[in-house]
């Protein structure tokens, strides 16, 4: 009998673990800790700008109040018959300002602008106010400018009042007054910011602006910032900014990333010391056959009993081997899926290759597992569809020609029934409609011995999807009636048993069923003993425009004229590098105002207009350019999907319409559509 596991091997594989698992939390909890520092960092910066932008606002206002007092000052009271002008003006350009008024030395207001909203306030003695006039007497005889809390009008609503004191010839005249609401203007800054809230509390902490509430349930995920600001020395009048940030969606994702690599790294830990057990296992095997083996060439006597020692110790460590298999490949296969399913397009450089890092590290582990266990192949995993341009006969063709000279090499005859038209382009999952085609073409070679193979297509067109049926027929050994309900079973061979000629894991047709099925297709199998195999298989996807893939892949522009416009200086790089693979070269537009001055000296054969912009938007330059260009290609391009904005921007006059990030496949198809003539 073999000797138990020695315990010592138990305390290294353990002490192994221990190890690489703690240094993993060590890994872990210090890329955390730089990660939330990195983060608290982000949100104090944007958290001064904010309140920055917030303040200029704010006294930028003022400042208009004031030029116009000093106007008045000036001309020694004189501009008062102008006055009234000037305030429109104002307001007109300032949409913070809803009224200005002058109030006399004596605390009567006297006259305000606009006047119909604001009638009611006509001749109000700011004497009876008991809350007004002190602070409004105080201000004045220190010259300086007033700015009340957030109060309530006689006329209705709610405004900060400021006060502008007018002293000229050494004498009070009383003073320029605007009620002011910075809604429309906090708003215009906060709309830059779509993670975060803001609440504004003035000095009696009324708050008078709120912007973007975040939901009680993200809040245990935010981020509070805070920061008073004083907006009346005198006095002592200050507003509290409360901001709120709650973390985005790249923050999420590194966050995930740190937690998969945590997992990642305790699982691989197990593992290893999981390799480490086995191999002193198999170390002590080792020697205890090599022990077997010398004591067999002494003792002549006990060769056959020392034989069938050897004998069993092998099936024991055949046996091992087997278990060991399946325990190590399952962990390694739920890493592997994990990686492959994470959505790495909008990560950063340094998150893609961490999960990069994961994926190959992973797939090295189970390249090593499977020579030491001579495995052939692994279970199937989590899957999903990967969309792309393709032309199903054309896909298939390329299959056949792959296999042909295999085919030829057994002495088959391959005989092929392809449509004589051109096949449509779809939009559908293209490497899984290959491995299908390619799983029941290798299944044909594999079992085929003598006669042909035949490969049928056809294909048709319903309600704008392209359906389409791909058959495959042998003269191979065939399947009775008993093992045809158990084709498509794991690990599962018909020539099962000791002497099997096919090697194989018994997973391929189980495969192709599981593909066609996430494809929502359908498979069907036909067969008889030594007179062959023929598997249907029909599947279907959407209809894209007829061109065919030749036409992407060596798509020749280099005449066509491009003008790329977009606010954002870091989308023109992106798309200029795009372009640059086609030797394609363009003009850049920052804004809708400098696209339209460059159309005014240069004709673009195609624009990729940006929706979103300050100003004059994506759909306001289409327009005016439509006014007098009417073949100019214009894509359209924005993060925004919905369907107002994409028929929003086919009713202005664009061609088409990119999604934002851009699919280059896409792109390059929609170019081979327009200008491949």
């Amino acid at each position: 009998m073999s000797k138990k596991t020695p315990k010592k091997f138990y305390y290294i594989s353990i002490s192994t673990s221990v190890i690489l698992i703690a240094l993993s939390l060590f890994i872990f909890f210090s890329a955390k800790s730089e990660l939330d520092k990195e983060y608290n960092d982000q949100v104090k910066t944007m958290g001064e700008l904010t309140i920055k932008s917030f303040k200029e606002t704010v006294f930028n206002n003022i400042i208009y109040l004031e030029n116009l007092k000093e106007r008045i000052v000036e001309s020694n009271g004189n501009y008062f018959k102008y006055w009234k002008n000037d305030a429109r003006r104002i307001i007109d350009q300032n949409p913070a300002l809803k009224f200005i008024e002058y109030i006399d030395s004596d605390g009567i207001i006297k006259e305000i602008v606009p006047f119909k909203p604001n009638e009611e306030a006509l001749n109000i003695d700011l004497k009876k106010i008991s809350y007004r006039y002190p602070e409004w007497k105080k201000h004045s005889n220190n010259n300086t400018t007033n700015i009340t809390n957030w109060i309530k009008l006689t006329q209705g609503g709610y405004v900060f009042l400021v006060d502008v004191p007018i002293y000229y010839n050494g004498k009070f005249h009383g003073t320029i007054t605007a009620g002011m609401d910075f809604e429309d203007p906090f708003n215009s800054i906060s709309s830059n910011l779509d993670e975060h809230s803001v609440t504004i509390q003035d000095g009696q902490g009324t708050v008078f602006y709120s912007y973007n509430t975040i939901k009680p349930e993200n809040q245990s995920n935010a981020i509070a910032f805070k920061s008073i600001v004083t907006v009346d020395a005198l006095d002592k009048n200050n507003w509290d900014f409360n901001f709120l940030y709650y973390q985005n969606q790249g923050f999420k994702d590194r966050q995930f990333v740190q937690r998969v690599t945590l997992v990642f790294g305790i699982i691989l830990s197990f593992l290893i010391g999981l390799l480490v057990l086995f191999y002193l296992n198999v170390n002590e095997k080792a020697k205890e056959l090599s022990l077997a083996n010398k004591n067999l060439t002494q003792l002549n006597k006990q060769i056959r009993k020392q034989k069938e020692k050897a004998t069993k110790a092998s099936k024991a460590k055949t046996q091992f081997l087997s278990n060991m298999s399946h325990e190590i490949r399952t962990p390694l296969n739920a890493i592997l899926g994990i990686a492959e399913v994470i959505h790495v397009e909008e990560m950063d450089n340094e998150n893609k290759s961490y999960v990069e890092l994961i994926k190959n590290s992973s797939k090295s582990l189970l390249a090593l597992v499977n020579d030491i266990l001579d495995i052939d192949r692994i279970e199937l995993g989590k899957t999903e569809m990967l969309e792309s341009y393709f032309q199903p006969k054309n896909t298939l063709q390329k299959v056949i020609n792959t296999y042909e000279p295999e085919i030829k090499k057994k002495g088959l005859k391959l005989l092929t029934n392809f449509p004589e038209t051109s096949s449509n382009m779809v939009i559908g999952d293209h490497s899984k409609t290959i491995q299908i085609f390619t799983n029941l073409l290798n299944n044909a070679v594999k079992f085929t011995y003598k006669g042909s193979i035949q490969v049928d297509y056809h294909e048709e067109i319903i309600d704008d999807n392209l359906h389409f049926q791909y058959s495959v027929k042998d003269t191979g050994i065939g399947m009775s009636e008993e093992q045809l309900p158990l084709v498509f079973d794991r690990f599962v061979q018909i020539d099962d048993g000791t002497r099997k000629k096919h090697s194989g894991s018994g997973l391929g047709l189980a495969i192709t069923k599981e593909l066609v099925d996430f494809l929502k297709g359908s498979i069907f199998v036909k067969s008889k003993p030594n007179e062959g195999t023929k598997f249907d298989v029909k599947l279907s996807f959407p209809i894209v425009d007829d061109i065919a893939e030749e036409e992407i892949d060596y798509l020749k522009l280099n005449d066509v004229e491009i003008l790329i416009v977009d606010d954002n200086k870091i989308n023109t790089i992106v798309l200029e590098k795009v372009l640059n693979k086609s030797n394609l070269n363009a003009d850049v537009a920052l804004s809708g105002e400098e696209c339209l001055s460059k159309l005014e000296k240069k004709q673009y054969d195609l624009i990729f207009m940006d929706v979103h912009m300050p100003n004059l938007d994506g759909y306001e330059v289409v327009e005016k350019i439509r006014l007098n260009n009417k073949n100019t290609v214009i894509f359209g391009v924005s993060a925004d999907v919905t369907r107002q904005a994409i028929l929003k921007g086919k009713k202005v006059g664009m061609n088409e319409y990119l999604i934002k990030p851009i699919d280059q496949k896409r792109l390059f198809y929609l170019m081979a559509k327009y200008f491949r003539k």
